[in-house]
């Protein structure tokens, strides 16, 4: 045992009084009553870690050295995680790095567990910590991933894993670098508050930034609810008092103010020597004594912020009353030093006529800073934080939060009269951007195919530029085509499109993507229309402009250009023959994955590919490798779902793909097992349809399920079963023929052997 500890009975002694000072800070007279009896040893022991605790300028949190000797070993695993290393520890449990083994994904965790000889209101804390984190889904969050009890009776939270720094010791030295984290770091502040959820411990230990440069909150190991006493967490005396306002130190629950006042100290040891006249208003003011005098809340205090970076007078300076004239004119000049000189000159040669330019320049101007506010707002919400959030697990209701807000501030560019051409064309990409995250069949969206299609209409009447119309004529014609199923749409937009693309710069690398997805939707019109060899031909050509380019989207393409000539083959009648370029999808997003394993979509489309490569290979007389392929299709899709349970479009993909997989059970004589799922996977889809009967492809998606339903039924020999379900899929069929939702494919390859089964095995029908 080393000489900083005592022996283990005493270290644990001392572990439980210290909890309870902790919860008191500066009573004494609850000092004296707790530790009357106590023996010289523990004393000393408390002394000691309390002269420690105040060097370090914060409330003794941490384990008494030497206590780790006594603590029990954690648990072998969590759940679907196992335990790896300790990373940490504290007053309120020891913290483990984890990773999770249970082959869905790879997922790195940090696990936060307590002994169970620890004081019972600390297991209370971690059931209220639970509470909290799990209202909180934010970016600038490390998120709550589960929680429980453990084997051996322990409390459990399971968090995202941030690997980082402090928000003080990150890299990248300008001050307005450093500005840029420590907004984010108060925005996510802001939005734990929104929660009515106050932190109680900002410092810089508790704010990291991760290797992507991504600020993260940690530890809300002592905040509060706000929404009542009652939630508290009861070791909320436990502080770091160079942060802690005054209220804080002298033992109240964690508030807004609280939260201001630390984000004030933060400001100042971030901004350090660097602090300027204005800075050092902005922290007064924030970390000011009295509540009343600070910030009402974050956004006031980043409003501040703000102003200071425009050069606006700041709220910290002018307070209640009127604002010193010198100080606001001061600032004039400083933002407006151009305007004035030529103002100047225009005064000097035209008196009050120049007086009346500096208004209109200064309307202009003001116009022109709203633009670039909500410009910089939507850019950063569909460009950087929209991207970010696709790599996190669970993120979807976040992510329709986010393109709602986009919607917000692209409405106001697009809308407004004031706006300059290049304003509009800034508009026409985000509103194509936020119509391809909304609905997009090219990728993963949010399932709002509706709002995708009057964002992509409102583009195009803003788009100039070649490659924005190519973009936008693009996007309207896949959705067209395999949303809205309207395909003379489709054709006038491709064409349009090909009009655009060949108008766009030879060096510009988006033109070859475009230019390959034109012909990959000309491939998949022309095997609709049952026109196999301009099909093969027009999926070959996208193929070749991709040959070159592993970025993501051009993966993508390539892989559903291969898999488009492998179905081109397939409904040809050679099932056989559509194998290698099946083989070929699978292998080019079997690349994809191994190149970008954060990116979920990939792993998404890769599991699709494998479907029609298992259900080719089962067709064509290899049953034993189509099963072991559509098995893997199953297992990754699942890892989809898991990634975001509320993914629709994951849950149809993964449908599809249990489809298939009774089929191909079937084909390998288990009968019973196959039927079964085949019959489950129909009931799911037609809920779906149901739930959305608006939506043609939901309808159609159905329909597709019970047809091969029925002819597994018959080659089984139940045709009682086998013509139920014929007439079922016949009757969709036909709801969408009277739709004019009906492709010639559909007609000759799905209803037109409906037709046949129907007189082969259901004569009784009432066939026509």
């Amino acid at each position: 045992m080393s000489g900083e500890g005592g022996d283990p009975a005493t270290e644990r002694r001392v572990l439980a009084l210290m909890e309870r000072l902790v919860a008191h800070p500066g009573n004494v007279r609850f000092r004296a009553r707790l530790l009357k009896n106590e023996s010289p040893a523990v004393l000393a022991r408390i002394a000691a870690l309390e002269r420690a605790g105040a060097a370090k300028d914060a409330m003794p949190t941490q384990l008494p050295a030497g206590l780790d000797a006594a603590l029990l070993p954690p648990p072998e695993r969590f759940g679907p995680f196992a335990f790896v290393r300790p990373i940490g520890a504290g007053g309120m449990g020891e913290v483990w790095e984890g990773r999770r083994d249970d082959g869905l994904f790879e997922q790195r965790v940090a696990i936060k567990l307590i002994q169970p000889r620890l004081q019972v209101r600390a297991a209370e804390a971690f059931v209220a910590e639970r509470r909290i984190l799990a209202r909180l889904e934010h970016p600038g969050i490390a998120r709550l991933i589960d929680g429980g009890m453990t084997a051996d009776g322990r409390p459990c939270l399971v968090m995202e894993f941030v690997d980082g720094v402090p928000i003080d010791e990150a890299a990248g030295q300008s001050l307005a670098e450093r500005l840029q984290r420590f907004a984010a770091a108060a925005q996510a502040v802001h939005y734990a508050h929104s929660r009515l959820v106050a932190h109680g411990d900002l410092k810089p230990s508790n704010i990291l930034v991760d290797r992507e440069g991504r600020v993260r909150l940690l530890d809300f190991g002592i905040a509060r609810l706000l929404e009542g006493e009652a939630d508290a967490l009861l070791l909320s005396g436990a502080v770091t008092s160079a942060f802690a306002s005054p209220a804080r130190l002298a033992g109240g629950l964690p508030s807004v103010a609280d939260d201001v006042f630390a984000l004030g100290r933060l400001l100042a040891r971030i901004a350090g020597e660097d602090a300027d006249e204005e800075l050092v208003a902005i922290i007064a003011k924030a970390c000011a004594e009295d509540e009343g005098a600070r910030y009402g809340g974050v956004p006031d205090l980043l409003a501040d912020l703000e102003r200071r970076e425009r050069h606006f007078p700041l709220s910290a300076r002018t307070g209640r009353g009127a604002p010193d004239w010198r100080y606001r004119a001061g600032l004039f000049v400083r933002r407006r030093w151009k305007t004035l000189a030529l103002c100047t000159v225009l005064v000097a040669l035209a008196g009050v006529a120049a007086a009346g330019m500096l208004a209109a320049e200064r309307q202009r101007i003001e116009a022109a800073a709203r633009f670039d506010d909500a410009r910089g707002t939507s850019n950063y919400l569909l460009f950087t934080l929209y991207d970010q959030l696709e790599r996190q697990p669970g993120a979807l209701p976040l992510r329709r939060e986010v393109a709602q807000t986009a919607q917000h501030y692209l409405d106001r560019l697009a809308g407004s009269d004031l706006a300059d051409p290049s304003v509009r064309l800034q508009a026409a990409a985000g509103l194509l951007r936020l119509a391809e995250v909304q609905g997009s069949p090219l990728g993963a969206n949010l399932g709002q195919p509706e709002r995708a299609r009057a964002n992509i209409d409102r583009a195009l009447q803003l788009a100039s530029d070649a490659r924005l119309v190519a973009q936008a004529r693009m996007a309207s014609a896949w959705l067209a085509e395999l949303i809205e199923e309207d395909t003379p749409r489709a054709r006038t937009d491709a064409a349009a499109a090909q009009v655009a693309i060949r108008r766009i710069v030879p060096d510009d690398l988006e033109g070859p993507r475009l230019q390959a997805s034109h012909d990959l939707l000309l491939s998949i019109i022309a095997q609709w229309d049952a026109d196999y060899p301009a099909a093969i031909a027009a999926a070959t050509s996208a193929e070749r402009q991709l040959a070159r380019d592993i970025s993501l989207p051009a993966l993508i393409l390539r892989s559903r250009a291969a898999e488009a000539r492998g179905d081109v083959i397939w409904y040809g009648g050679d099932n056989k023959g559509a194998v290698p370029a099946y083989r070929e999808a699978v292998a080019v997003l079997e690349d994809a994955v191994r190149r970008y394993p954060a990116r979920i979509h990939a792993l998404r489309r890769l599991g699709h590919a494998r479907w029609a490569l298992a259900s080719a290979l089962a067709d064509s007389g290899n049953v034993a490798e189509g099963l072991r392929q559509i098995e893997q299709s199953s297992a990754e899709l699942r890892r989809v779902v898991a990634f975001d349970p509320a993914d629709d479009d994951a849950r149809r993909h993964l449908h599809i793909s249990e489809n298939a997989r009774g089929g191909i059970l079937v084909q390998a004589g288990k009968v019973d097992e196959g039927l079964a799922l085949l019959a489950a996977t129909a009931a799911e889809r037609k809920a779906l349809w149901q739930a959305h009967p608006g939506e043609a492809r939901r309808m159609r998606d159905y329909a597709v399920e019970v047809k091969p339903l029925a002819d597994l039924q018959a080659k089984a020999g139940r045709l009682r079963e086998a013509c139920a379900s014929y007439a079922e899929a016949r009757r969709v069929f036909e709801l969408m023929d009277k739709a004019g939702r009906l492709t010639a494919q559909d007609r000759s390859d799905q209803l037109g052997n409906i037709l046949k089964s129907q007189e082969k095995y259901c004569p009784q029908s009432g066939l026509d």
